[in-house]
C-alpha cells in the first residue's frame, strides 16, 4: 500500500495501534482499541472492536514495539466551527471557542474548512497529560494525539458511505459533512454502536472505526507530523524513533555478519573443492600409489613397534632434559645423556626394550663435593622420583672423576 522510499514510513514501522479514550459523564473512562499491520502490501486487522474499562487491562493487548495513536472523545472536549479572520492565530481562535481561556491550559486542534471557517477542538492539558503519563509509566509509546471523530476523513476512501469530493461520514453518533474534501459541518446524535461499518470490504464494529482511522493515518503518513502538538508526544516520538533505529541497526549488523559468514562458507567450499581436486591429481599414477602403500605399511609397522615399546606415551622428558642441562654446575661436564635407554643389547631379530621414564647422565666432575650437591639438587625436583649414582671413578687425587647417574622420573 506504500509506494516509493520514505524514511519516515520506514522508521514508523509496519504496525500501529489506535486507542479511542471516551470520557463518560459519570467520570469513568472507556478505551476502544484497533491494531493494524501492513503485511506484504496488504493491511491486516490484528485487533479491532475490543473495549476496556481500565487502562491496566488495555495494557495487556499492547507492547513497547507498537506505536499508539490516541483519540480523545466525550466529556470535557469542545468542538466548534468558527470564522477565521485575517490576523487570527491559535490564541485568537481559542478565544472564539472558549473566551478568556489561557492557551497554556489547553491542547488545541484545528482543521480549516476552506470557506473562511475552521473546526477547532480544545481539551484541558492536565486531563490529557495525566493519560499520557500513565501510558509512559507502563512503557508504552504514544506517538500521536487527536480530538474527536475528524480523523475519519483519513479513511473516507475506504468507507462505503463516502465517495467523491462531496460526501458524508456517519459513524456511531457522528455525522460529518464534507464538500470538496473539506469539512463543512458536523453533528453528534445518538449512538448506533450496534451497527457494523464496512471498511475496505471488511465489516468492523462502530467502536473500532475511530481508533482504526488513527492507526491507519499513522501507518500511511509516517511519524513526521501529529494533529495535536504536545511536548510529551514529541519526546515519545523521538524516543520511539531512536529505539527503531537502534533495533534496525542491530538487525543490520547481524545481517552483515550473516552475509560475511555465508560468503566465507562459499569461499571455503570453493577452495576446498579445488584443494581436493589437486590432491587427487597429486596421487595419480600406479607407481606413486604403490609406493605410498609400501610407505604406509612401513609406517604402520614402526608405529606398532613404538607403541609396543611405550615410546609413544605422553612424555615431558625433553623438558626435564633441558632443566637438567641448565642445572649443571661449572665444575661438571656432561659428556652424554640417554633418555629412555635400552635395557640390553639388541640384534635385528629382537624387538627393542626401553626403560621409559629414565634418564642416564654421563660426565666428568672436578670435585666430588660439587657432584654430591648437584645430585641433591636433582633429588629436590618435584618431577624426580629417584636419583642414583650408578658409577663414579677417579684416576687419582686432584683428577676429574667420571660418573654415571640414573634418574627416574615421576
Amino acid at each position: 500500500m506504500r509506494s516509493g522510499f520514505n524514511l519516515n514510513q520506514i522508521l514508523s514501522g509496519k504496525i500501529a495501534a489506535g486507542v479511542e479514550i471516551i470520557f463518560a459523564e459519570n467520570g469513568e473512562q472507556k478505551f476502544n482499541l484497533s491494531i493494524l499491520q501492513e503485511e506484504k502490501s496488504k493491511l491486516e486487522i490484528i485487533n479491532a472492536g475490543k473495549s476496556f474499562s481500565e487502562l491496566e487491562i488495555l495494557k495487556k493487548e499492547l507492547d513497547a514495539d507498537i506505536p499508539i495513536n490516541l483519540v480523545f472523545n466525550g466529556r470535557g472536549l469542545i468542538h466548534k466551527m468558527v470564522q477565521v479572520d485575517d490576523g487570527d492565530n491559535d490564541t485568537t481562535l481559542l478565544q472564539k471557542v472558549f473566551p478568556n481561556a489561557k492557551s497554556d491550559d489547553f491542547y488545541f486542534e484545528k482543521e480549516h474548512s476552506g470557506n473562511g471557517s475552521a473546526r477547532v477542538s480544545v481539551l484541558r492539558k492536565d486531563k490529557v497529560d495525566e493519560i499520557l503519563e500513565a501510558f509512559k509509566k507502563m512503557g508504552l509509546f504514544v506517538v500521536s494525539l487527536s480530538f474527536g471523530p475528524f480523523g475519519l476523513n483519513r479513511i473516507q476512501h475506504l468507507l462505503s458511505t463516502a465517495s467523491g469530493s462531496d460526501y458524508s461520514i456517519n459513524v456511531g453518533p457522528y455525522q460529518l459533512q464534507y464538500a470538496e474534501g473539506k469539512l463543512r459541518s458536523f453533528e453528534s446524535g445518538e449512538s448506533t454502536a450496534t451497527e457494523q461499518v464496512s471498511i475496505g470490504g471488511e465489516l468492523i464494529s462502530q467502536e473500532a472505526v475511530i481508533p482504526f482511522a488513527a492507526a491507519f493515518g499513522y501507518l500511511f503518513s509516517g511519524i513526521a507530523k501529529e494533529p495535536v502538538s504536545s511536548a510529551i508526544i514529541i519526546s515519545n516520538r523521538e524516543e520511539f524513533t531512536q529505539k527503531r533505529i537502534f533495533k534496525m541497526a542491530g538487525w543490520g549488523v547481524l545481517g552483515f555478519f550473516l552475509v560475511a559468514l555465508m560468503a566465507n562458507f562459499f569461499l571455503f567450499s570453493y577452495y576446498s573443492s579445488i584443494n581436493q581436486d589437486l590432491d587427487s591429481r597429486a596421487f595419480m599414477g600406479r607407481d606413486q600409489i604403490t609406493h605410498l602403500s609400501t610407505l604406509k605399511k612401513d609406517v604402520e609397522s614402526k608405529e606398532a613397534l613404538l607403541q609396543k615399546t611405550g615410546l609413544l606415551k605422553t612424555s615431558r622428558t625433553s623438558l626435564y632434559a633441558d632443566k637438567i642441562a641448565q642445572s649443571v654446575p661449572r665444575s661438571i661436564v656432561l659428556t652424554g645423556m640417554s633418555i629412555n635407554p635400552a635395557n640390553k643389547r639388541m640384534d635385528e631379530k629382537q624387538a627393542p626394550v626401553f626403560s621409559t621414564g629414565e634418564i642416564i647422565l654421563i660426565g666428568k666432575s672436578s670435585k666430588s663435593t660439587q657432584l654430591n650437591e648437584w645430585v641433591k639438587a636433582l633429588k629436590s625436583q618435584e618431577w624426580v622420583a629417584e636419583v642414583v649414582v650408578e658409577d663414579y671413578s677417579s684416576t687419582g687425587r686432584g683428577a676429574s672423576g667420571e660418573f654415571v647417574i640414573g634418574i627416574t622420573i615421576e
